[in-house]
């Protein structure tokens, strides 16, 4: 049995969201390295059997577009 925990941010400013948001769109800051990978609805069961490996992503992105 694994555990899994999801965390979500809370109380932010509506300001410092958007100069994150811009900073990010604008390049000032690269989120390329905070991302595991980009998987589709199709990889998700192998992505989360390989989460207790210690080469696992620290986060990846699962886009329901992709397959």
């Amino acid at each position: 049995m694994k555990r899994l925990k999801i965390n979500f941010a809370a109380g932010e400013e509506q300001q410092d969201l958007d100069l994150a948001l811009r900073s990010i769109a604008e390049g000032k800051i690269d989120i390329a390295l905070w991302l595991g990978g980009r998987i589709g609805l199709t990889g998700v069961e192998e992505a989360l059997n390989k989460m207790s490996s210690a080469s696992a992503p620290v986060r990846t992105v699962v886009d329901p577009r992709r397959m």
